[in-house]
């Protein structure tokens, strides 16, 4: 662990709620094969999600363009699942994905 983070996550935690909730609605764009992947159980890590669907959509929407078909999905997220802040510009917050159970995803 580096230095410093657990004092980082607990503000990113404890800050969160009062923000947000005790659970709210983040997106992410993905690919069919990360999707099936997540499907399947596999181990999927710190992934990126956004608070902005449009954003989200704007990168299924452009994909296609770069010959990876994406899908969008949204899902409830609870603050202790927070591993740290993501890209400002792009809304982001970077999740500890196997806390997220594929059943919970919603396809947008």
């Amino acid at each position: 662990t580096l230095p410093g983070y657990g004092d980082y996550r607990d503000t990113l935690e404890g800050k969160l709620p009062s923000q947000f909730g005790e659970a709210f609605p983040m997106w992410r764009a993905m690919t069919l094969d990360a999707f099936d992947a997540w499907a399947n159980g596999a181990d999927i890590g710190p992934v990126g999600f956004t608070f902005s669907e449009d954003f989200a959509k704007a990168w299924k929407d452009f994909a296609p363009l770069l010959g990876k078909p994406l899908v969008v999905v949204r899902v409830m997220i609870r603050p202790e699942w927070v591993v740290r802040r993501g890209k400002i510009e792009e809304l982001e917050l970077v999740i500890d994905g196997n806390q997220i159970s594929f059943d919970t995803l919603e396809v947008v």
